[in-house]
């Protein structure tokens, strides 16, 4: 419980970190085009917007003028933090910055400092790929999930405080912001993985896939006595719920696949193949044997995604998107837009 405490105060830090600077009277230009308009930072001018050819930042404090708000007024002395940075806690009137917490948080806690990074830059590259694109999605589908998520966090304070900490309390207390903030951070958080789904998926879309049923054996001797009995007309499916095989399927059937997706040997072995064709038995990178019948071959989706939003809406209901699918896409966007994790 407390883990899960803590994992949900680091993506509320996170977050109303991300949504705290572009905060604005259309939550929608809020969400979706944070890169396209100056910032507004409370003591300072507005910024220049962003270049959007430039490549995502690692994690790194915005130098901005430390000039904190009442009910928690802050001065900054001689020996308090450095002009610019944010300062979050004092030590008898000497303040603390967030430029001393982050040498602690990738010194002691590295999974915390590399999951905000994460969060950070996946949303700086959603937003760049949908700018590349023109792609804004109808989000107004997502106000329900919000709602879910904040009637959730509410029920987890209940279960841990008894009710002597209100879901507005904690955020006050841990987070410095109203429940609307917190709110417009967790449609920014669903607004990115619906995006990042799309976009995930449009990719695989626009590549030749393949959809499969794959067998996975340990034995090579079990592997080939049970293609043979494939041969003889066996039923695939039936082979695979009588072995009792966990593969996160019910019947071996994946939902389809590129050719990167699937992997090696597997992919080249695949597209080889015609509709129906049943493939040698097969060694995997980790030892294992696998058997696999090609059941239909999907040919590209020959449209954009701004003009396909629908139809890929409809495939990510059909089949939801994999993990294999979405570090294919994190893969490529690293390269594209040339993220680099510095020392």
């Amino acid at each position: 419980m407390k883990k899960m405490m803590r994992n949900s105060i680091l993506l509320i830090l996170v977050l109303v970190a991300i949504v705290l600077p572009g905060c604005a009277s259309n939550p929608y230009d809020t969400l979706l085009s944070d890169s396209q308009k100056p910032v507004r930072v409370s003591g300072s001018e507005e910024k220049p917007p962003v270049d959007m050819g430039a490549p995502p930042r690692a994690l790194e404090p915005e130098r901005t003028e430390v000039k904190p708000s009442p009910p928690n007024p802050i001065e900054v002395g001689s020996t308090g933090i450095s002009p610019g940075d944010i300062a979050v806690a004092t030590i008898q009137g000497a303040p603390i910055g967030v430029g001393e917490l982050l040498p602690v948080l990738r010194l002691f806690f590295p999974s915390a400092y590399e999951e905000a990074l994460d969060v950070v830059i996946k949303s700086r590259v959603v937003d760049l790929e949908c700018e590349r694109l023109g792609f804004w999605p109808d989000l107004s589908s997502l106000d329900a999930l919000v709602d879910r998520e904040i009637d959730g966090m509410r029920q987890r304070l209940q279960e841990q405080y008894r009710g002597e900490l209100t879901l507005e309390m904690f955020l006050e207390k841990r987070s410095r912001c109203d429940l609307a903030t917190y709110r417009l951070a967790i449609l920014r958080a669903e607004s990115i993985r619906y995006r990042s789904s799309l976009l995930a998926r449009s990719d695989q879309l626009q590549s030749e896939r393949r959809e499969i049923r794959r067998l996975v054996l340990k034995s090579k001797d079990v592997a080939d006595d049970v293609h043979r009995r494939l041969r003889e007309g066996a039923d695939f499916a039936a082979i695979i719920r009588k072995r009792k095989v966990d593969d996160g399927t019910k019947d071996g059937r994946l939902p389809p696949l590129s050719r990167e997706n699937l992997g090696e040997p597997v992919g080249n072995v695949v597209f080889s193949m015609e509709e129906g064709d049943l493939s040698p038995v097969l060694e995997l990178p980790d030892g294992r044997h696998t058997i696999i019948r090609l059941l239909r071959v999907h040919p590209p989706m020959l449209v954009d995604l701004p003009e396909a939003e629908i139809l890929v809406a409809r495939d990510l209901q059909a089949h939801p998107l994999e993990q294999r699918e979405l570090l294919a896409w994190n893969n490529r966007m690293m390269k594209q837009y040339g993220i680099q994790f510095l020392p």
